[in-house]
C-alpha cells in the first residue's frame, strides 16, 4: 500500500469511526428486547457465568456483540450507549474491508469512494439492530477479498493457501454469527477456483468447515437444533410446534401441512418481494424528504450496481460476479425459504457503494471532476441527514421505569417483551421480569422466568392502556382485586387478592382481548 493509498483509507477510517459514535451517542441510546438480550448476555460472561455459543433460545445466532461488550461491562453499568458502542469496531472493520474489496476490483479512487459511502450509508445504518444482521455482514467484504482478491506474481503458495483458509474460516464464522450471509458465502465459493486457482476450493471449504464448528459441536450436543429452528421460519411453526405434530400425528402428515404452509409462505413472498425492495431502501415510510433522496439514490444504485456487475470488463471480474450472485442468490433465498421481512433483503446492501462509486467514476467523473467531487459529497451529505435528522427515541424510557419499580419494592414480575429485558439489564439484574405471561414464545431465559414464578407478589407490566383494560377485566371475572400504579405510558398492577393460576388469568386476559 502506497502513502496515498493509506491517505485514502484514513479518511475512510475517519468517516466511518465519526458516524458510528455519532450513531451511538443518538440513537443508541434507545433499548429494546433484542438489545436487552444482548446486554444480558454480556453480563453473564462479563461474570464468568456463562460463555454462550447463541443467543438465548436463537440456535442460529452468534453473540459477537455480547462478547465485544463484555468487557465493558467490568468498567461500566448496563446502559444502552456501553452495549451499542460495540457498533463502532464494527463498523470500521466493515468500512476497511469494503475499501480493500474495491481496491482488489476497481481503482484507487473508485475504492475510496466505495470506502466512503460504505462508512456513511443512506439506510440502516448500520444495517440494522445488533443482532446478526449487522455483525455477520461486516465479514462479508473480508470473506470476498480473501477468497477472490487478485494474486500477485510474489504471492508464494504458502501465502495462498493461507489466503483461501482465511477466507473460507470467515465465511464459516460468519455463518455462526448469523446464517443472512449464506448467499455471501456461496457467491465466494462459486467463484473461488476461477479467481485463485485449482485447489483452492478445498482450501475455502476446509477453512469454512474449521470456522464453522461450533455450530457443527453445538448440534452434536442439541441434535437438530440450528436446522429446526430455521426451518420453522417459513412454515410459521415454532420448534416444539414440530416436535408435537411429529409425536402425535407422524412425519407424513407433519411433511404434508409443513409442504402447504411453505407453499403459502413462497406465494405470499413472491407477491411482496416488490414491497420489501421498496422497504428496504426507507421508500414505503419516507417521513422527511431526505428518506425519499437517499431512498430513491440508493435503489438506483443497486440497479447500477447489478448493470456494472454484468458489463465490468476488468482483470479481477470474479468479484464483480460475485457482487452480482449475492444479490441474486439472496433474492432467490427470501423467495425460496418464504421470508417475510424486507431485512432479510439486507445483504444486496453491499452493493449499493459499489454501484454509487461507479455512477460517480465512469458517469460523472468522465465529463468533470467537480462534478464527480459534487455528486459525492452531496450524497454523502444526504446519508448524514437521513441517518441522523429524526433524533426521536424509538421506545419508552425503561431506565426511569426501572427506577420507579425499583422505588415501589416491586422487584419482581411479568412485561412485554420490549420491556421485561431491558428492565432487567438497566437494572443489572436487580430487577427481574419476563415475558412468560404476555408473550410465552418470547420467554427466553428459564432462570429470569423461575424466579419471577416463586416470587409473592410478582407485578405485571402492560405498555399500553388497551392491554391493561383487558387485564383489569379477566382480574374482575376471577373476582381478583389488585393494587395499581401509572408511570408514563405503562400501567403496573400488584398485590393480587386473592392468588390466581398463572394459566387461568392467561387464558381469561386472552378472551377478553379477543
Amino acid at each position: 500500500m502506497n502513502r496515498s493509498e493509506a491517505r485514502d483509507l484514513a479518511l475512510v477510517l475517519a468517516v466511518a469511526f465519526l458516524a458510528s459514535l455519532a450513531w451511538c451517542l443518538t440513537k443508541g441510546r434507545t433499548i429494546e428486547g433484542d438489545d436487552a438480550i444482548m446486554g444480558l448476555m454480556a453480563l453473564e460472561i462479563s461474570r464468568g457465568q456463562e460463555f454462550p455459543v447463541f443467543f438465548w433460545q436463537a440456535h442460529y445466532s452468534g453473540p459477537i456483540a455480547s462478547y465485544l461488550a463484555a468487557p465493558l461491562h467490568w468498567f461500566f453499568k448496563p446502559s444502552p450507549i456501553v452495549l451499542h458502542s460495540v457498533i463502532v469496531p464494527i463498523h470500521l472493520f466493515y468500512s476497511a474491508g469494503m475499501y480493500f474489496l474495491a481496491r482488489a476490483w476497481l481503482g484507487q479512487r473508485e475504492a475510496m469512494i466505495v470506502g466512503l459511502f460504505a462508512a456513511l450509508p443512506g439506510q440502516l445504518f448500520p444495517y440494522s439492530a445488533l443482532g446478526g444482521f449487522t455483525e455477520s455482514m461486516a465479514f462479508a467484504p473480508w470473506m470476498m477479498f480473501f477468497c477472490l482478491g487478485r494474486d500477485t506474481v510474489a504471492d508464494s503458495d504458502r501465502k495462498r493457501n493461507f489466503r483461501m483458509l482465511a477466507g473460507g474460516f470467515l465465511c464459516g464464522f460468519a455463518l455462526c454469527v448469523f446464517p443472512v450471509v449464506l448467499p455471501v458465502v456461496l457467491a465466494c465459493i462459486f467463484f473461488v477456483e476461477r479467481a485463485s486457482g485449482k485447489g483452492s476450493l478445498k482450501r475455502t471449504i476446509l477453512g469454512c468447515l474449521l470456522g464453522i464448528t461450533p455450530l457443527i459441536l453445538y448440534n452434536v450436543s442439541k441434535p437438530g437444533a440450528t436446522i429446526l429452528r430455521l426451518l420453522s421460519r417459513p412454515i410459521t411453526m415454532e420448534r416444539n410446534e414440530l416436535q408435537d405434530l411429529v409425536a402425535s400425528s407422524g412425519a407424513i402428515q407433519l411433511l404434508l401441512q409443513s409442504f402447504s404452509k411453505w407453499l403459502l409462505a413462497v406465494y405470499h413472498t413472491f407477491l411482496n418481494l416488490p414491497f420489501f425492495t421498496v422497504s428496504l431502501f426507507g421508500l414505503d415510510h419516507s417521513e422527511t424528504a431526505w428518506n425519499l433522496a437517499t431512498g430513491i439514490v440508493s435503489l438506483i444504485a443497486l440497479i447500477a450496481g447489478v448493470y456494472f456487475c454484468l458489463h465490468e470488463k476488468r482483470a479481477n471480474r470474479c468479484i464483480s460476479l460475485a457482487l452480482f450472485a449475492t444479490v441474486a442468490l439472496n433474492y432467490a433465498f427470501v423467495l425460496f425459504f418464504g421470508m417475510d421481512r424486507p431485512r432479510y433483503l439486507i445483504p444486496s446492501l453491499i452493493l449499493v457503494p459499489f454501484g454509487l462509486a461507479l455512477i460517480i467514476s465512469q458517469w460523472l467523473y468522465s465529463r468533470s471532476h467537480s462534478l464527480g467531487a459534487f455528486a459525492m459529497m452531496l450524497i454523502l451529505v444526504l446519508n448524514g441527514l437521513n441517518v441522523f435528522s429524526v433524533l426521536k427515541d424509538r421506545y419508552p424510557d425503561y431506565l426511569g421505569l426501572s427506577r420507579f419499580l425499583a422505588s415501589e419494592g416491586l422487584t419482581r414480575g411479568y412485561a412485554p417483551y420490549i420491556a421485561a429485558y431491558p428492565l432487567v439489564y438497566l437494572s443489572d439484574e436487580k430487577l427481574i421480569y419476563t415475558p412468560a405471561f404476555h408473550e410465552p414464545q418470547y420467554d427466553r431465559h428459564a432462570k429470569y422466568t423461575a424466579l419471577v414464578t416463586r416470587a409473592e407478589n410478582p407485578a405485571f407490566v402492560f405498555a399500553d392502556q388497551a392491554s391493561a383494560n383487558h387485564f383489569r377485566l379477566g382480574l374482575r371475572d376471577l373476582n381478583t382485586s389488585s393494587k395499581e400504579r401509572t408511570w408514563g405510558p405503562f400501567r403496573i398492577f400488584h398485590d393480587l387478592t386473592p392468588n390466581v393460576d398463572m394459566e387461568r388469568l392467561r387464558s381469561v386476559t386472552r378472551r377478553q382481548a379477543n
